[in-house]
């Protein structure tokens, strides 16, 4: 049974971070991510704004990778309102520069293979589960259109991943049976749990990021 390769930044980054096969998965936030969420992603909540996300390219991402997660949340941005087409709108825009600058760097904080329990795993043909721990942080920044640091954060979160047969069918059973399908281990419901708490989060950076930009603007009139 084949899983989709996660691609961290809402479409999971690097191929080949998470394993596919017969695989049980649980994520965990573990800073930041665990936040309430405010804002309704459904409604138009940077209406008219001009948004430049940047992702840039790293020995961790790809540019083909950084490019598509660029697109993503893009989207996640377009979808309330924003407008992404910078080129364009920035050349329309009087200011000629954008409202929100949005940069978003993927770092691996732990990804230590147990030896011994990889060991376990072949010998007793997985019987025993292989086991990838990863823990990763997305460095968020948000500045103004002068390039004023207007908020940053770091969101940690981590993946489980027990890969054998013997979990995996465990697992599947308890995913039909007494899960519900957005608790499942089997499927790529942790994924998109991630996914949901990762643009929450980056929506309500942003609309704070907004927010402090609007108060700054007027000091300085008041000033």
């Amino acid at each position: 049974m084949s899983r989709a390769p996660a691609f961290i930044l809402g479409v999971f980054f690097t191929s080949g971070l998470f394993t596919s096969g017969c695989a049980a998965t649980v994520y965990q936030p573990l800073r930041s991510l665990q936040r309430p969420v405010i804002l309704n992603l459904n409604e138009a909540n940077f209406e008219g704004l001009i948004v430049q996300v940047r992702c840039p390219a790293s020995p961790l991402v790809e540019a083909g990778d950084a490019r598509k997660a660029c697109r993503k949340i893009e989207q996640l941005f377009a979808n309330q309102g924003a407008v992404i087409d910078a080129a364009s709108a920035l050349a329309a825009s009087s200011a000629a520069r954008p409202d929100l600058i949005i940069d978003v760097v993927p770092r691996v904080v732990s990804d230590d293979p147990d030896r011994l329990n990889s060991f376990f795993c072949v010998m007793t043909l997985s019987l025993w589960p292989c086991v990838t721990d990863i823990s990763f942080t997305e460095d968020i920044t948000v500045r103004d259109g002068d390039g004023t640091l207007l908020v940053s954060d770091s969101l940690v979160a981590r993946f489980v991943t027990y890969n054998g047969v013997a979990v995996y069918s465990v697992n599947a059973l308890l995913d039909v049976f007494a899960r519900p399908a957005s608790d499942a281990l089997t499927t790529d419901a942790q994924y998109a749990v991630f996914s949901r708490d990762f643009y929450g989060q980056l929506s309500q950076l942003a609309f704070h990021a907004r927010t402090r930009s609007l108060v700054l603007r007027n000091f300085e009139r008041a000033k």
